[in-house]
């Protein structure tokens, strides 16, 4: 018979949380998005077990987890313009190879 895991104190709940969102931010820079994903529902998820114990966190380590959290949002939104950029440079190349094509048809050209 399996048991359920005791739940954490407030301090381990914070380590696991900081943990995790520095996990998230390690995986966010590395481009592993379904990493981050998943890191995310274990964060809300150990955020829903602290908030159903009543925890309470101190001004400190409200800002501490806000920070990462804050710097895991800022490098999704730097990817996302990356690959945005980067869209407009193939689409940029595509229109430039179908110009040149186009004007390799042309008898006239």
């Amino acid at each position: 018979m399996t048991t359920a895991p005791e739940p954490l104190s407030a301090d381990a709940c914070l380590e696991a949380l900081a943990r995790l969102l520095a996990e998230q931010l390690n995986a966010a820079r590395q481009g592993d998005l379904g990493r981050v994903d998943r890191l995310a529902k274990q964060v809300d998820g150990r955020l829903a077990d602290a908030r159903r114990a009543g925890m309470t966190l101190s001004e400190a380590d409200r800002d501490r987890l806000l920070d990462l959290h804050g710097r895991v949002r800022l490098t999704l939104a730097q990817q996302k313009d990356d690959v945005a950029r980067q869209w407009n440079q193939v689409r940029q190349g595509k229109r430039g190879l179908g110009a040149y094509a186009a004007s390799s048809e042309d008898p006239q050209a």
